[in-house]
C-alpha cells in the first residue's frame, strides 16, 4: 500500500494524467543499485480497459514531469501499465469502490503466520480495509498492506 512518498507520487500523478483521461491506481518504488524503478498502474476514468497507446502517452506525461520536477535527479527507470486482469488494488478509493468483490491481499507483518490472505472485500474507508476471510472478518489498516488485487471473475468475461 502507499506510504507518503508513494502516495504524493500518485497524486501528483493523478494530476499529470487527469489530463489523457487517466488515474494512479497504485505505484511501486524499487531502489535499483545505479537508479530507482517507478512502476505506475493506471487506470482509466471511464473504466474501459487500459490499451498501449495510452500506456504510451501517460509514460510521456509522467516523464516529463518527472522530468521538470526533479524528483530523482533524471536518474530513474519508469514504466507505465494497466492494472491488469488481476486488477491491482492500491488506493483506499479502489477498496470503497470493489467493496464485495473477492481480493487478494499481501500483508507486510504475516497474521497468524500468513502473509498471503484471500477474503472478500467487506468494506472500506480512507484508513482500513475489512475482509472477509472464511467466516471471520479481519480488519487491515492500509498500512499493514504490501499489495493487494482483484481475484479475476473468468466466469462473466470480466478481468
Amino acid at each position: 500500500m502507499l506510504d507518503e512518498a508513494r502516495n504524493r507520487l500518485a497524486e501528483d500523478g493523478d494530476r499529470v494524467l487527469s489530463a489523457l483521461g487517466c488515474y494512479v491506481v497504485d505505484v511501486e518504488v524499487e531502489r535499483g543499485r545505479t537508479r530507482p524503478r517507478l512502476r505506475y498502474f493506471i487506470g482509466q476514468l471511464d473504466d474501459l480497459p487500459v490499451g498501449v497507446e495510452r500506456c504510451a502517452a501517460a509514460s510521456r506525461a509522467l516523464t516529463s514531469w518527472l522530468d521538470e520536477s526533479g524528483e530523482f535527479g533524471g536518474e530513474y527507470a519508469l514504466e507505465v501499465s494497466s492494472p491488469g486482469i488481476d486488477r491491482r488494488v492500491g488506493r483506499p478509493r479502489d477498496f470503497i469502490r470493489f467493496a464485495g468483490r473477492p481480493v487478494r491481499v499481501k500483508v507486510k507483518t504475516p497474521l497468524d503466520g500468513q502473509r498471503n490472505i484471500p477474503g472478500v472485500i467487506l468494506r472500506a474507508d480512507e484508513k482500513s480495509v475489512t475482509l472477509l476471510v472464511g467466516e471471520a472478518e479481519v480488519t487491515l489498516a492500509y498500512g499493514q498492506v504490501a499489495r493487494a488485487n482483484l481475484a479475476p471473475d473468468l466466469s462473466n468475461g470480466e478481468g
